[in-house]
């Protein structure tokens, strides 16, 4: 018989400073602002306390990743007037997966929006609501199962079979006691579902580990809640009958013609879709992306309505493989991995050749983690395509995974062969040297990555010594003197990564050009002007020379490392070379251009024209 191979082991008393102080008080006044550090604090208490099959728990997420996360989906959920919602928990879940360590090895989330709306839609929405909240109790412990049964803590198998009537008797008792003693017992309330949530675990894949099967409500339960539910809809109907007898009018009905409709059949193009190429990333085991040329990725209503278009194509062209590709990649983007692998699988069916199909199929297979049939997709894929580097990047990334570091380094040394001056590609199997002990090459290679990526810089300085530098070449230079700004967004290369502007803040004296958006930005260059109290930037020039000293605008540059959760920062207060120059306000805006160059190991470098956001 199944059991748990899970512990917890916190006390109400060990949570109580933590939830009272920093989640009730905290939280409270500030208007919820300080919820997510204090809710983070809950989180590493209760990895601490916290055994999976006999190991130690860590939890490394932040406040600000999760400020950020719920501020972004909380947005999005509303203005889909909550359809979002199943993507917005997901996007939690995962998070929190990620940063939950088991014995040093991160945890997996699986689970799809797509998976999860029809559990969201009808348990946490219309049967709630139809009874009057009884039904939230189920709903609420569907949720949990569904979400603790697509968690892979540790990366190991994982079930769950906690029962409901422990939910509800928890749930029950723990409401009850923390109204009654105005929210003091609210600890121990956390504490009693942690453990029923973690003693209702099974996680490994040992053959010594009993799994639990998958989780079913007995329909009984279903009918009673929604009948319990449903006695005061009774009670009202019935209420209303008697008034309607004691003497409402009875208005007979009379017929009425029924509107008549007409159809017509739609014009149907003869032009084939444009299959959606996909593309590599930079670090092994490739995420899934759609080309921004082709297709930007869109929210489900979008993405359902452009389904639904395709839904009517194939009702009269199915035997259209394209029809049947692009689908498949809607549903994809939408998150329902299950659906796509059908459209694409159709789509191989009606064309064997259709490279496209097979190779996003592969890709898929990734993210299920079914790695063997991504192979097998990948080296199709390559039987009538030997030199697709895609093909042979993601194979490789896939052996990386694996640990077949010999076959990864074979199909990035042959995608290499095809795209030599493929940074992507070489920063690859340095990673995969790198895990095979090959230290020597795994260096040759990042070196080379990092000269790849920097290759614009390094012509730029040729330029410049054998012509004296076109005007405009945004390239590391020794001194910025006759060179003019370009006329196009800061842009350049920071810690030997290429860095595109996607945003610029002034406030307080410090202009800060950021590239990425998430709280913590992958890079972001800061310029501290020492203004004067009242002094504003508008109209100011900046002319700095490699001898100015310690009195220049000191600079900050930041850089998010590969696995890391907090930037690192190089501060520069004398020894680099810059040219800034501001405009005049613009509708709250600060317009300006830039050129640094700074003196780090990289050469890092920036140029070009921003637009500022005053705060």
């Amino acid at each position: 018989m199944a059991k748990s191979n899970c512990q917890f082991n916190g006390t109400g008393g060990q949570y109580l400073p933590t939830v009272l102080i920093h989640v009730l008080i905290l939280g409270s006044i500030t208007f919820g602002i300080y919820s997510p550090w204090a809710w983070v604090m809950v989180f590493r208490l209760r990895a601490s306390h916290t055994l999976i099959n006999g190991k130690s728990v860590t939890f490394t997420g932040t406040g600000g990743q999760l400020l950020v996360i719920t501020l972004v989906q909380g947005l999005l959920t509303m203005i889909t007037l909550g359809l979002y919602g199943p993507w917005a928990m997901c996007k939690f879940f995962s998070w929190k997966a990620r940063h939950t360590v088991v014995d040093g090895k991160p945890s997996q989330f699986t689970g799809t929006g797509g998976s999860l709306f029809s559990l969201y839609l009808i348990h946490l929405m219309i049967l709630p609501v139809l009874t009057l909240g009884i039904y939230s109790f189920l709903g609420l412990y569907k949720l949990y199962a569904w979400e603790e049964e697509n968690l892979r803590y540790g990366g190991e198998k994982t079930t769950f079979g906690a029962g409901f009537g422990g939910f509800l008797k928890i749930t029950l008792i723990g409401w009850i006691l923390t109204c009654i003693t105005f929210c003091l017992f609210t600890p121990w309330a956390l504490c009693m579902l942690f453990k029923w949530q973690t003693t209702g675990l099974a996680v490994g894949d040992g053959k010594d580990v009993e799994h639990f099967p998958p989780v079913k409500i007995n329909p009984v339960i279903v009918i009673i809640l929604l009948c319990i539910g449903l006695i005061p809809f009774f009670f009202l109907g019935k209420k209303v009958m008697e008034e309607y007898d004691k003497g409402a009018a009875i208005v007979k009905s009379q017929s009425r013609p029924a509107f008549q409709t007409t159809t017509g059949k739609s014009a149907q193009t003869s032009r084939t879709l444009i299959p959606i190429p996909r593309v590599r990333k930079k670090t092994p085991l490739a995420e899934k992306m759609a080309s921004e040329k082709d297709i930007k990725k869109e929210e489900p209503p979008a993405l359902d309505q452009a389904i639904k278009k395709l839904d009517d194509l194939i009702q009269t062209q199915n035997n259209n493989a394209d029809a049947f590709y692009n689908r498949g990649v809607l549903y994809d983007l939408k998150g329902d991995a299950e659906q796509a692998i059908i459209d694409y699988s159709k789509a191989i069916e009606i064309d064997k050749n259709h490279a496209d199909a097979r190779h996003n199929r592969g890709l898929v297979y990734v993210e299920k983690e079914r790695y063997e049939e991504a192979i097998r997709d990948f080296s199709t894929v390559l039987k009538t395509s030997p030199d697709s580097v895609d093909a042979l990047c993601n194979r490789g990334n896939v052996y990386y995974v694996l640990g077949n570091h010999e076959a990864a380094i074979a199909d990035y040394t042959s995608a290499l062969k095809q795209a030599p001056e493929d940074a992507d590609i070489y920063f690859n199997r340095s990673r995969a040297y790198r895990a095979k002990g090959d230290e020597k090459n795994a260096a040759g290679d990042a070196e080379k990555a990092r000269q790849l990526r920097g290759e614009g810089a390094e012509k730029g300085r040729d330029v410049k010594k054998e012509q004296g530098g076109r005007t405009g070449d945004v390239v590391w230079r020794e001194n910025l003197a006759g060179v003019k700004i370009p006329e196009k967004a800061a842009s350049g290369m920071i810690h030997g990564d290429r860095f595109t502007m996607e945003s610029a803040v002034f406030e307080n004296g410090i202009l800060t050009i950021l590239d990425g958006k998430d709280f913590f930005p992958d890079y972001a260059l800061m310029v501290f002007l020492f203004l004067k109290k009242g002094e504003t930037a508008e109209g100011k020039s900046f002319d700095i020379k490699k001898t100015s000293g310690f009195s220049s605008p000191h600079i900050h540059m930041k850089w998010m490392p590969e696995g890391q959760n907090l930037p690192e920062t190089e501060m520069f207060m004398d020894s680099y070379v810059m040219r800034l120059d501001f405009g005049n306000m613009e509708n709250g805006r600060l317009p300006g251009k830039i050129y640094i160059c700074l003196p780090d190991k990289m050469k890092s470098y920036v140029g070009g024209i921003f637009m500022a956001d005053m705060k």
